[in-house]
């Protein structure tokens, strides 16, 4: 991730995160709406837990940006988590979708071309991670052979 992109990630958190258990209500909406199978995966979470939640994570993944040792580590963990809890690959490109959506929502003018590329890059960093982390649990991750240099499933 760049360093400029990672500095409009941060700064924008700043003024996001003192409102981001209002938007958490409107992303898992956007969620739910763009894929309604997401719903069964927070069937036993109420919407206070889900906001707390949802300003956890986000502000959890701008700190870990400039920290790979916590990026892949706690992230990779969060991953086998969320696939425990039955999030497939699938599921998380919806979550991104509905995440910058929201962010546009929040942002109004302020969402620029340059601020939805770093909270793109850094969803991409964050979700390759946690994706990455939860195929490897299952057996599912796509590896180089080092004898052909193909990819494989690494098992």
């Amino acid at each position: 991730m760049t360093p400029e992109h990672e500095g409009l990630v941060r700064a924008s958190w700043q003024r996001f995160e003192p409102f981001a258990s209002d938007w958490a209500p409107v992303f898992y909406g956007r969620l739910f709406e763009l894929h309604p199978a997401s719903r069964a995966l927070f069937a036993g979470s109420g919407m206070p837990a889900l906001q707390q939640k949802f300003g956890h994570v986000l502000g959890w993944m701008v700190q870990s940006l400039g920290n790979p040792e916590l990026l892949v580590s706690e992230v990779a963990r969060l991953g086998q988590r969320h696939q425990v809890y039955g999030v497939r690959d699938s599921d998380y490109p919806s979550a991104g979708a509905a995440l910058l959506w929201t962010l546009e929502q929040a942002f109004g003018s302020e969402w620029t071309p340059e601020l939805r590329a770093a909270w793109t890059e850094a969803f991409l960093l964050f979700s390759w991670v946690m994706r990455r982390a939860a195929l490897k649990a299952t057996g599912e991750f796509p590896a180089l052979s080092r004898a052909s240099g193909e990819i494989g499933t690494h098992r």
